[in-house]
């Protein structure tokens, strides 16, 4: 006897992820969300094949778990190129300096 599998619900995430890459329809492109516990994605279009995804988050890098759940929603390939940097920011109107470690995803599709 075989039992028919359930599908996987879309999560949150999936449904952001969907949405951001509606939102870079050409090359060149580049869209940006900040999650509620402060994760912030951004998801560039470089060019016809390339992309990129950045995972951003003030004082502390994006854990594993959160980069793996990103890459399962946004469909990024087992062979991603992944490095980690920090990028320094300063805030026009408050003058701070802000520190964002990036977990920096990059791909080409065919």
């Amino acid at each position: 006897m075989t039992t028919a599998t359930k599908p996987k619900a879309a999560t949150k995430l999936d449904q952001i992820a969907a949405t951001m890459y509606a939102d870079v329809d050409r090359p060149g492109k580049w869209t940006r969300t900040k999650l509620a516990h402060g994760l912030d994605m951004i998801l560039h279009r470089v060019d016809e094949h390339r992309w990129r995804l950045a995972l951003a988050r003030e004082g502390i890098y994006p854990s594993d778990t959160e980069i793996a759940i990103c890459r399962e929603s946004f469909d990024v390939p087992p062979a991603a190129e992944e490095k980690r940097t920090q990028k320094v920011h300063h805030h026009p109107k408050t003058k701070r300096t802000i520190v964002y470690h990036v977990a920096e995803l990059t791909w080409i599709e065919q």
